[in-house]
């Protein structure tokens, strides 16, 4: 009898642990929780998520970190900007759900899948930032040689989508087309004490310097009251691509969610591939005006404050390209890889 029951337990110990080994889930009975196993991982894959609360171009310029990191070390980068941008909306915004994909296509055919570890540092996975490092100080305003470095990797990887890319031309060709331009962006810099604080006075003093020489400007700023100010100030035409500007402190919180934060982002690229189109810039250190000369390192640079050193006023890339028949590189063929 005790054979038999000593035999009839070992059956149920040996049919109970097979039952277990193939059951696809592992319980973890201290978290009283259930971890399903992920089986879309694939270890070639770089997810590049939104690194928090930041501006537009902080972002993009983060991707481009990501870009070289992933080249580098043979990886298919995928940006896959979430709930964190600050530009994301729920409802999604020019066709797609994800943040990036509102205003550029695809880095790669390959996509995020759920359980995907999601990189959101600011530089590669090791810490590195071979192109863009995030102090306004240091890099805000790009060298020349940055400058054609980024553009070349503009070149072979980003393009912007085509309905953005309407709007950019249709303004381009009713306000700028065969017309002498400069373009003009102010930053509040309240924000970063290493940075000089550049009083809006300053740009127009500048900019009034061109106004005998047949040039109209194209104000840009995330300022409402910087381009009322320089339709004052400025002696010459004033030119704005207009849409709704939100005050600096409703970026962040909850109010931000009253306006279309998407739109807002479109916005913010079309001005810069716009100021892009001008022969010359004048701006203080940011990353939007980073943006708009890495986006055409042929412009003229005229830039306006350099940390604590005091009032700077420095010219930088003599040879200019005619506005008419400079062909954006975001415009070029993207390619999949």
């Amino acid at each position: 009898m005790k054979k038999i029951l000593f035999f009839a337990v070992a059956l149920f110990c040996v049919i109970n642990f097979y039952s277990e080994a193939k059951t696809p889930r592992r319980k973890n009975y201290k978290k009283n929780i259930t971890v399903k196993k992920n089986y879309n991982f694939d270890p070639n894959k770089h997810i590049v998520g939104s690194h928090g609360d930041a501006d537009f171009f902080s972002e993009f310029f983060s991707v481009l970190n990501h870009i070289v990191w992933a080249k580098n070390n043979k990886k298919q980068i995928i940006v896959s900007w979430d709930k964190k941008f600050r530009h994301y909306r729920t409802e999604g915004y020019n066709g797609a759900k994800n943040g990036w994909e509102y205003y550029f296509y695809p880095l790669s055919k390959r996509a995020y899948c759920d359980g995907d570890t999601i990189n959101r540092q600011f530089g590669g996975p090791d810490g590195s930032s071979p192109i863009w490092i995030y102090h306004p100080s240091q890099q805000w305003n790009p060298s020349l040689s940055l400058r054609y470095q980024i553009k070349q990797l503009l070149d072979r990887n980003i393009t912007v989508k085509t309905p953005i890319l309407k709007k950019l031309e249709d303004f381009y060709q009713q306000q700028m087309r065969e017309k002498k331009t400069i373009g003009i962006h102010w930053f509040n810099t309240e924000e970063w004490p290493e940075i000089r604080d550049i009083s809006p006075q300053e740009i127009f003093d500048i900019a009034n310097q061109f106004s005998q020489q047949g040039y109209q400007f194209l104000v840009a700023s995330d300022d409402y009251e910087f381009i009322d100010k320089a339709r004052l100030q400025i002696k010459g035409d004033v030119i704005v691509y207009n849409y709704q500007r939100l005050p600096q402190q409703f970026y962040r919180g909850s109010v931000k969610n009253s306006y279309n934060m998407a739109q807002t982002g479109e916005n913010q690229l079309i001005e810069a591939l716009l100021l892009s189109r001008c022969e010359k810039l004048i701006h203080n250190k940011s990353n939007f005006s980073a943006a708009a000369l890495c986006f055409n390192p042929h412009m003229e640079d005229i830039v306006i404050g350099e940390g604590l050193m005091g009032h700077v006023y420095q010219n930088v890339a003599n040879n200019f390209i005619e506005p008419t028949k400079h062909v954006l590189s975001l415009l070029g063929v993207r390619k999949l890889y």
